[in-house]
């Protein structure tokens, strides 16, 4: 992703559409999505999974505890879900950005730095379905490696908040 978004701007795009080519997502939600960034251009929009009966109870319960963390860290309801692949960036505030994960944890950690950085959001609906293996479903997610990929990312956020708000208690003193 981040070597995508480097070679937008070089192209000078203004902003990149990010859909997951797993199937899983409404493709028809594509022009909603491109309008809100069109309307607000300096926004991430980014998406939030309505599901189907398809969606395994597992997957939709590991993503509250993200959804938990993500709170935490950027504050309630500014990111619905930090972990869907459907999404709208503004190239140049990515671009702002230090380097992140490449990995499973990208999409969290991008949206997260985002908002951090003071980029605000959209969030929009978009149906999500999961899709069996006879119909080409295939799922990259590592269940241990990427969980300890994002415990690791969300303590990383956290410590480096909790350091900050410290330090800055600590100045205010001296």
């Amino acid at each position: 992703m981040q070597a995508g978004f480097a070679r937008a701007r070089e192209l000078g795009f203004s902003h990149a559409l990010q859909v997951d080519a797993d199937g899983q997502h409404d493709l028809t939600r594509v022009p909603a999505f491109l309008e809100a960034s069109r309307e607000r251009p300096d926004v991430f929009v980014i998406g939030y999974p309505e599901y189907d009966e398809s969606a395994p109870a597992l997957r939709k319960g590991a993503r509250r505890i993200t959804d938990f963390w993500v709170n935490v860290e950027v504050g309630r309801g500014k990111i619905r879900d930090a972990m869907v692949g459907f999404r709208v960036y503004p190239l140049a505030a990515v671009a702002r950005l230090p380097r992140m994960g490449s990995r499973m944890d990208f999409d969290i950690e991008v949206a997260v730095r985002l908002v951090l950085a003071g980029t605000d959001t959209i969030n929009l609906p978009v149906k999500v379905r999961y899709l069996s293996p006879e119909e080409g479903g295939v799922s990259h997610f590592q269940p241990f490696l990427d969980n300890v990929r994002f415990s690791w990312l969300h303590t990383r956020i956290c410590a480096g908040a909790s350091f900050r708000w410290v330090f800055r208690k600590l100045r205010g003193r001296a």
